[in-house]
């Protein structure tokens, strides 16, 4: 999925990669276009359901400051960390895992970014939310980076070799998978998991370390903390 790649050279900051990513315009456009009221299914309506078999829940598209306010919040950081975020981290024009292409852009982007230490010492947890126009796009760009993740195992970014594995993790959403970056001057492990019609990601990386224990609790609670608002 996209990806950010925090290859400073001498030793500035990690930067988190990010997934199922977008374009800025396509991504300005969605604050604009997407009705907080509208709803949408996770699955087709089945014609003659089971009795025991509970209804799929639907999930309202939700405008970007609303989905922006399910972010997780420096409340729920480790100790230690502070919120960095800034109004350029809010562009996703970063590359895809293997320079995969995306089968559809996403709508709306919200993402924030915690720091702490400095120089090869600073690590960083990112939470980030890519909303889609449909549960449907939102899961053929979940199905496109398992697929893409059975071959991808080593690509160059920005003149960087980045090797590529997957990391066991609980699941988590409809459906989930972890994964590993690492080269020369960066680590990065990013949990994603799909919610209704949006892929939601919580990543942490570093220099010469990382919160990687942090990423299944904090991907597990922003999961929980969507879900609440988007189908309330």
């Amino acid at each position: 999925m996209k990806l950010p790649l925090a290859v400073a050279a001498a030793a500035a900051s990690a930067v988190l990669l990010s997934s199922c990513g977008n374009s800025p315009a396509s991504e300005g456009t969605a604050a604009t276009s997407a009705p907080s009221t509208m709803t949408t299914s996770s699955a087709a309506t089945p014609t003659a359901a089971s009795p025991s078999t509970p209804p799929a829940p639907e999930y309202k598209v939700l405008r970007k400051p609303a989905l922006a306010n399910t972010l997780l919040s420096l409340d729920d950081m480790p100790n230690g960390y502070a919120d960095t975020t800034t109004k350029a981290d809010q562009v996703d024009d970063a590359g895809t895992y293997c320079h995969y292409k995306l089968p559809y852009p996403e709508k709306t982007y919200v993402t924030r970014n915690f720091t702490k230490g400095s120089g090869f010492s600073t690590q960083l947890i990112s939470p980030t939310i890519r909303q889609y126009a449909s549960p449907a796009q939102a899961k053929a760009s979940m199905l496109k980076l398992l697929s893409t993740l059975k071959t991808c195992k080593k690509f160059t970014s920005a003149g960087e070799s980045v090797k590529v594995a997957k990391v066991k993790a609980d699941p988590v959403g409809e459906m989930s998978v972890a994964v590993r970056l690492e080269g020369s001057t960066f680590a990065i492990v990013q949990g994603y998991s799909l919610v209704g019609p949006s892929m939601i990601a919580v990543g942490a990386g570093g220099v010469t370390s990382l919160d990687d224990d942090a990423v299944g609790p904090l991907l597990k609670k922003q999961v929980a903390r969507y879900t609440r608002s988007a189908t309330a």
